[in-house]
């Protein structure tokens, strides 16, 4: 889990859009906007619950996991990699 944490923290938006692309990251963003996530640790990583999805966080980024239909880095997982990364830096890394 501080694996995964530390990794987040590093994070920018370059590394994002070098796992799915600019389009998706930018899609990511509104969304967050518009959704209450939930998120949960794990000692494998952390899981994000969002309306319309369930991502599973993990190192590395690109090894997580949506119960979308998206067989690549979909919009949720970057939406939850955004939520992990922004209430870690707001010194929240006890996230429910």
């Amino acid at each position: 889990m501080e694996e995964l944490k530390k990794l987040l923290l590093q994070t920018d938006d370059e590394y994002l859009t070098g796992l799915s692309n600019k389009g998706t990251v930018k899609r990511a963003y509104k969304d967050l906007e518009q959704e209450e996530p939930e998120a949960v640790w794990e000692e494998e990583g952390a899981e994000v619950r969002l309306k319309e999805a369930v991502c599973r966080i993990r190192v590395p980024l690109g090894s997580s996991v949506c119960s979308c239909p998206s067989r690549s880095v979909c919009r949720h997982l970057i939406a939850a990699i955004l939520y992990l990364k922004r209430e870690l830096a707001e010194g929240e890394g006890t996230v429910r």
